[in-house]
C-alpha cells in the first residue's frame, strides 16, 4: 500500500502508518542509533584498553622491582652464607690441627712414660 491510501487519516495518523518514505527513515534512525550505541562501546572499549595498558605497565614494572630486590637479597645471602662457611671452615681446619697436636703430645707423652718404665 502506498501513504495516498492513508489521505483521509488525520495528520499524525498518517505519519505513523507504514510507508516506504516513513520505513526507510526508521530504518535510517535505527541503523543511526545501533552505529551510535556502537561507537560508544567502541570508545568505552578503548578507554578499558588504556586503563589495562596502564595497569599492566604498572605491575610489570612492580614485578621488576621484586625481581631486582629479591637478587640483591639472593647475593647477600649467598655472600653471607659463604662467609660463615669459610669462617665455619677455618675455625674447622683450626680444632683439626689442634686436636693432632694434642694427640701428638699425648703419644709422646705416652712413650716418654713407657720409656720410663
Amino acid at each position: 500500500k502506498s501513504s495516498s491510501s492513508f489521505h483521509h487519516l488525520s495528520l499524525s495518523t498518517h505519519f505513523s502508518e507504514p510507508s516506504p518514505a516513513s520505513s526507510g527513515l526508521a530504518f535510517s534512525l535505527l541503523l543511526g542509533g545501533e552505529v551510535a550505541k556502537l561507537r560508544n562501546e567502541i570508545a568505552a572499549l578503548k578507554k578499558q584498553k588504556q586503563k589495562d595498558e596502564s595497569n599492566a605497565w604498572y605491575w610489570k614494572s612492580t614485578c621488576d622491582k621484586i625481581m631486582n630486590e629479591w637478587e640483591r637479597e639472593k647475593s647477600e645471602l649467598t655472600a653471607n652464607f659463604l662467609t660463615l662457611f669459610n669462617e665455619h671452615k677455618a675455625r674447622h681446619l683450626e680444632t683439626v690441627k689442634e686436636l693432632e697436636s694434642l694427640k701428638t703430645k699425648r703419644h709422646r707423652m705416652t712413650a716418654y712414660e713407657n720409656e720410663k718404665k
